[in-house]
């Protein structure tokens, strides 16, 4: 190989290496907000997220969140919502398939309050139907 070859190799190597750094330092960035969280809990007299709990809302907060585009909902509505037969409910059908209704909600209320992976959990009020939850996106701290 000539010497720009290798050079060029190089900076391929090294445009490699700073992406798995970006990625190290996003996953860090990520661990110390769920931290925080798990810090400000306590002092608020919240119980912490077990990490099975957040294993298991990490994957299906996103998916919940693009299906109901930030408005309130009940568990019942969300299971009404994906039997719709559109291609936006596929991911939300496919998710709800691996959990109860009862289990999703006492997972929700076990997550309200908490932050995963930039999505933060709210219990906006109480109904005959059930609570109805909220599923915010962003830099909430």
């Amino acid at each position: 190989m000539d010497a720009a070859g290798a050079a060029g190799a190089f900076v391929v190597h090294a445009m490699n290496a700073d992406a798995a750094i970006v990625m190290l330092l996003q996953e860090i960035r990520e661990e110390i907000r769920g931290l925080r969280a798990d810090l400000a809990g306590k002092a608020n007299g919240r119980r912490p997220l077990s990490t099975a709990d957040r294993d298991t809302l990490a994957p299906l907060l996103p998916i919940v969140h693009a299906a109901v585009l930030g408005r309130a909902f009940t568990v019942a509505e969300l299971q009404e919502h994906a039997k719709l037969t559109l291609p936006s409910t596929v991911a939300l059908r496919d998710a709800l398939a691996r959990i109860t209704p009862l289990k999703l909600g006492k997972l929700l209320g076990r997550g309200a309050g908490h932050t995963i992976v930039r999505y933060r959990i709210t219990a906006v009020e109480e109904a005959r139907s059930g609570v109805r939850w909220r599923v915010q996106c962003g830099d909430v701290r």
